[in-house]
């Protein structure tokens, strides 16, 4: 076997037994100024390997709020490619976006441009050293070419950080749900396949699945038919989601939703009021 095929396969593995979810976010940042080529390299080669890749303006329809669209694009992607070149931390733009990123918990995987250092108020970046020889031509950003060898290495690098990225963000979702069922006297309890069971007062069971990044109805009809393997017949099914960043008019329809499927999605920050709603 080839080991540098070794994160593209076990991302494959992972997807096939739902331990991470088909659908392959990343978000690459950068200053045109420098950086565009290679940014345009990575986007070629992140697409080719199956990425959903949100590049800046590219991805984003004209007349349309550039920063809520990015913030709602940002929270449905597993990582983010940062090009840190000379003077591109101290855009507005940069530093609202890190701000974000740390706020949801996405993995950011961090390439310094040649003479950039790291930067300890990034909490979660993972930092790629670029250097001069990775560039074959002039100096970096003056018509080098990055070479492919180098190109491929920082795309394994954002497989393997997906997967670690996808495992804290849904942490982050069980440990929420599971503090807030305790402080109502609940008792959660996580299964095998990363689900949560509940008792309820009547004696029946709900089952609650974590579900990182933007819910849809294709991922809500994903969840149902995984979940109805393992639940009891009669038990409910909550769909727990982050809700930071997402349009409302996105919200408004999975609350629309909520009325039509045999599941319900419940943002992480309203689920305290809904278990409360199970106590009357």
């Amino acid at each position: 076997m080839n080991g540098d095929n070794i994160p593209r396969l076990a991302s494959l593995v992972f997807e096939t037994f739902r331990l991470l979810r088909k659908d392959r976010g990343i978000f690459i940042s950068y200053r045109r100024k420098g950086s565009q080529p290679l940014a345009n390299r990575l986007y070629e080669e992140l697409d080719k390997r199956g990425f959903d890749v949100f590049i800046d303006i590219r991805s984003v329809p004209p007349a349309v709020d550039f920063q809520a669209e990015l913030w709602h694009r940002m929270s449905d992607v597993d990582t983010i490619l940062l090009i840190d070149t000379p003077g591109f931390r101290e855009g507005r733009w940069t530093k609202a976006e890190l701000a974000q990123a740390n706020l949801l918990g996405i993995q950011t995987l961090h390439l310094l441009w040649p003479g950039q250092v790291e930067d300890r108020n990034f909490a979660f970046s993972r930092y790629v050293k670029l250097l001069a020889t990775d560039f074959s031509g002039p100096s970096p950003g003056r018509g080098a070419t990055i070479k492919q060898a180098v190109v491929d290495s920082i795309c394994d690098l954002a497989e393997e950080l997906r997967a670690e990225a996808m495992a804290l963000r849904h942490a982050h979702l069980v440990d929420n749900f599971c503090d807030a069922a305790r402080d109502l006297a609940f008792e959660p309890t996580v299964q095998p396949e990363r689900w949560i069971s509940v008792l309820l007062q009547n004696g029946s069971s709900l089952a609650v699945v974590p579900a990182v990044g933007r819910p849809t109805s294709d991922r809500i009809n994903t969840i149902f038919d995984a979940i109805s393997e393992h639940k009891a017949a009669d038990a409910p099914i909550w769909a727990i989601y982050d809700s930071r960043g997402l349009h409302e008019n996105w919200v408004r329809h999975l609350r629309w939703l909520d009325g039509h499927l045999p599941i319900r999605t419940i943002s992480v920050a309203d689920v305290p009021d809904a278990l409360r709603g199970l106590l009357t």
